[in-house]
């Protein structure tokens, strides 16, 4: 990946849209359509990132989440009626725009697994500690570094000893999830795209270590990967973009297109 021009990078965004059938954008929320916050549930998005959305669908865009967190919290954060359809816990669990939501029954030896997981993590007696349908995140970001890196000796260190049947340590931007095998954002980015053609136009949008798999996924696919993130640094991303005034560029870029599009059909 190379750093583009901001205007450039519009310029081709736009040119996209208006020579493509469908318009999905698939977007991470935390650290991509909204900042980092020690409390999650104060993590709203940057300032007019959802009415830009909202313009975006009502103009015939299609919008999509992929998310770490369980849905639901996003549609509250997000706070539009109908929501956003959402994938959350790295795909595992998919809420619809009306609301209703899918996830797999989980067999009785994973559920232990999680169980027991969750014990070991609280057990180490610092960070936060998030229990979700998928996984058992420690969060860390609030520690100091020093005290972070020694609570991921120790959390690992703990969790090799348990050694839970079917589940992995995944880090991430602000702590470690022991998370179930299987599902990642690699694998929801195939399935949202399931049906996906050269004639469309996909972007997955996304911010850390755990979007690489969606980047490298959107690849494979012909879809565009895009870092949202406020440094350079090395991804399987194909553009990078810097929160929050180049990425609300391009979401009225993206807006602009799509009715133009409309226009030109009229």
């Amino acid at each position: 990946m190379k750093r583009v021009p901001i205007n450039e990078f519009l310029r081709f965004m736009r040119e996209r849209i208006l020579n493509s059938a469908r318009k999905i954008l698939i977007l991470d929320y935390d650290g991509t359509l909204a900042p980092f916050n020690p409390d999650p549930s104060r993590a709203v998005p940057y300032p007019g990132m959802t009415g830009l959305l909202r313009k975006i669908r009502d103009a015939g865009g299609i919008v999509l989440f992929l998310t770490g967190r369980e849905p639901e919290e996003i549609v509250e954060l997000i706070g539009l009626s109908p929501p956003f359809e959402t994938w959350g816990c790295h795909g595992m669990v998919r809420l619809d725009s009306d609301g209703k939501r899918h996830a797999p029954v989980l067999p009785e030896n994973l559920l232990s697994a999680l169980d027991e997981t969750e014990r070991l993590v609280k057990g180490i007696g610092t960070g936060r500690v998030e229990r979700k349908a998928g996984g058992v995140a420690l969060h860390w970001r609030d520690l100091d570094p020093k005290d972070r890196a020694s609570t991921r000796r120790s959390v690992l260190a703990a969790f090799k000893g348990l050694d839970p049947v079917g589940l992995s340590a995944l880090d991430f931007d602000g702590g470690i999830e022991f998370r179930i095998d299987g599902y990642d954002k690699g694998r929801a980015i195939r399935e949202m795209l399931r049906d996906f053609t050269r004639r469309d136009f996909a972007v997955f949008l996304g911010d850390d270590a755990t979007d690489e798999q969606g980047f490298s996924a959107a690849a494979g696919l012909g879809a565009t990967g895009i870092l949202v993130h406020p440094d350079f640094r090395k991804t399987g991303a194909d553009y990078h973009l810097r929160p929050p005034g180049e990425l609300r560029l391009f979401l009225e870029s993206w807006l602009s297109g799509i009715e133009g599009e409309g226009a030109s059909h009229d």
